[in-house]
């Protein structure tokens, strides 16, 4: 997939049931996603858009140089650190969206464990990468974050390349590309503990979220009714 671009969060409520739509152009293979309230007719908000790129890729995996970027690392966090932080960025993360173990940094790159819960292991869902973890390594982006009360949450991905689904334990390595006093943006690769890569993302673009927005950033992140149930 490319130019992937998220227009609105999504909003959850206990009480509502939230009805997605999602269409593809056979011809151009650009994608929409909308949703809204069951039983609402007022028109369909976008979500996001996208397009899925067709054509013959290398289906051999990278392979990532864990030593040598271990190396080049001279910071830790630790989980209960990292949560703490975007806690304290208003960003309340629930149990589904708490899947960093660790990180460790250095001015420009990261490191980090990616571990699902107790209840996302347990299941078998179907998916590629569940969008916890995969929400978790956008997070990773804070630790190149000079301000700790201020939230980031992601806009855009250039480019999704997959090779295979890495399950619900795996390594995150994030590169920062560049920054500015809002937004950063940095490419993000997904990889098994041995260096293999699954999944290379692109240019994702983190943006600075103002003050009327925080509510909805934190129902978008926390988890779902039957999620807390699980919990």
């Amino acid at each position: 997939m490319e130019n992937i671009k998220f227009h609105q969060m999504l909003t959850i409520n206990e009480a509502e049931v939230q009805n997605l739509y999602t269409a593809l152009n056979p011809v151009s293979n650009q994608f929409n996603i909308h949703n809204r309230e069951e039983g609402d007719d007022t028109p369909w908000f976008k979500r996001a858009t996208g397009k899925c790129i067709v054509g013959t890729f290398s289906n051999t995996p990278p392979q990532l140089d864990f030593k040598s970027l271990s190396n080049k690392m001279d910071s830790e966090m630790t989980k209960e650190e990292v949560y703490q932080r975007l806690t304290k960025a208003k960003l309340a993360y629930g149990p589904y969206f708490r899947g960093i173990e660790n990180i460790s940094y250095n001015r420009s790159e990261l490191v980090a464990q990616i571990k699902g819960c107790a209840a996302i292991e347990a299941e078998d869902n179907g998916h590629f990468i569940h969008p916890g973890l995969l929400d978790s390594c956008f997070q990773t982006m804070i630790v190149f974050d000079k301000n700790d009360d201020v939230s980031f949450v992601p806009v855009s991905i250039a480019k999704i390349q997959c090779y295979f689904s890495p399950g619900t334990d795996f390594i995150c390595h994030t590169r920062l590309k560049s920054s500015t006093a809002d937004a950063m943006i940095a490419d993000i690769i997904v990889c098994d503990k041995e260096g293999q890569v699954a999944m290379k993302i692109e240019d994702v673009k983190c943006q600075e979220i103002t003050s009327h927005s925080v509510v909805s950033c934190l129902l978008y992140t926390s988890p779902s009714p039957r999620d807390r149930q699980k919990s």
